[in-house]
């Protein structure tokens, strides 16, 4: 895992509590912006007292979850990304601990996707070798060959997690190997 002290940061939990013992006739309202196939994106709002909600003046948090990209987001995507919504508006607003913006459950997502990322990388690796030498990747509308892409680009697919997804999206197009029963 990451190196970083998970107990340092306030869970979304501890925050929302903290918030209404606070402000008891506060209120937090979330909506969801986008629902796009696999990506969600909710917003939060969080109001002190009845007069800003009345008034429309909040502290507002955002989060975007894409469904299957971690065990969690398998079966509860849109509960996570709403939980990480509040989780940031509350932090705006200054709900914290140790003056550290992020919440616990934000951190985990950190982690699982550096978890997710080595995988990504691992199955590139692995099956790398078995890829036709006439594969291809479409990347910003223009067709690559795959091989040569990924020697070209290694640096980048190491440092970001989307291009090594596609690195890996087009690799199990080419080879019919599927990343999920390689990874597992």
């Amino acid at each position: 895992m990451a190196n970083f002290d998970l107990e340092s940061y306030a869970t979304v939990q501890e925050r929302v509590a903290q918030f209404y013992q606070d402000f008891p006739d506060g209120s937090i309202r979330t909506f969801m912006v986008r629902s796009d196939g696999p990506e969600v994106i909710f917003e939060a709002r969080v109001y002190r007292t009845q007069e800003e909600a009345a008034m429309g003046v909040y502290t507002s948090g955002w989060a975007r979850e894409v469904e299957g990209k971690s065990p969690v987001n398998r079966t509860s995507h849109l509960e996570n990304c709403e939980s990480s919504a509040v989780g940031r508006a509350l932090a705006n607003l200054g709900y914290a601990t140790d003056a550290k913006r992020p919440s616990r459950s934000e951190m985990l997502k950190v982690a699982r996707t550096r978890e997710d990322h080595d995988a990504l990388l691992e199955y590139i690796k692995v099956v790398g070798p078995r890829i036709p030498e006439e594969a291809e990747i479409l990347i910003s509308g223009t067709v690559r060959n795959l091989k040569g892409y990924v020697r070209e680009n290694w640096t980048t697919i190491k440092e970001q997690f989307r291009v090594a997804r596609q690195v890996v999206d087009a690799m199990e197009q080419s080879t019919g190997a599927d990343f999920q029963r390689e990874a597992a």
